[in-house]
């Protein structure tokens, strides 16, 4: 669990997100931990978050997202979840 790099932890929590999702978030929270730029992480973060009716935290990540990268479909995503 401690190995490898927040890239790695990424491609993991890809693989998880519908098989189990509670270890994809720890996954993808590692990784925004240690690279709190990593945009594709902060966009999962917030699609899971809002599939589990989570819709405050998913709008952080969403918004975090946004700072990262200018994304049209998380904006019109936000638009309609806010």
């Amino acid at each position: 669990e401690a190995s490898g790099n927040p890239d790695d932890w990424y491609k993991d929590a890809r693989k998880l997100r519908n098989s189990d999702p509670s270890k994809a978030l720890k996954l993808l929270n590692k990784v925004v931990r240690a690279k709190p730029s990593h945009f594709k992480a902060h966009k999962m973060l917030g699609m899971l978050y809002h599939s589990r009716g989570k819709t405050s935290l998913a709008i952080k990540h969403f918004k975090k997202a946004l700072t990262i990268r200018n994304d049209p479909g998380i904006k019109q995503f936000l638009e309609r979840i806010q």
